[in-house]
């Protein structure tokens, strides 16, 4: 009922609970990270030079991994 009232599929809704509940530890030792590059550098850092300062700790991520958990903090607005 609720499904067809927003037009979604029940599978979808049901891989998005599983999901919800699901903490990826990796993902907020990243963000943990990510903040506080960004904090080190007086909130200048963009995610192309927290990218860098990863690569040189031998961290593999790209840039639009950076760029996405630097607005799940809420540190860029875009």
């Amino acid at each position: 009922m609720v499904c067809s009232a927003f037009n979604v599929h029940r599978s979808g809704y049901y891989e998005h609970r599983k999901r919800r509940h699901h903490i990826d530890a990796h993902r907020v030792a990243l963000k943990a990270k990510v903040s506080r590059v960004f904090n080190q550098s007086r909130s200048s850092a963009g995610s192309r030079m927290i990218q860098g300062v990863f690569n040189e700790q031998d961290v593999e991520i790209g840039r639009f991994k950076v760029r996405s958990l630097m607005r799940e903090l809420g540190l860029i607005w875009w």
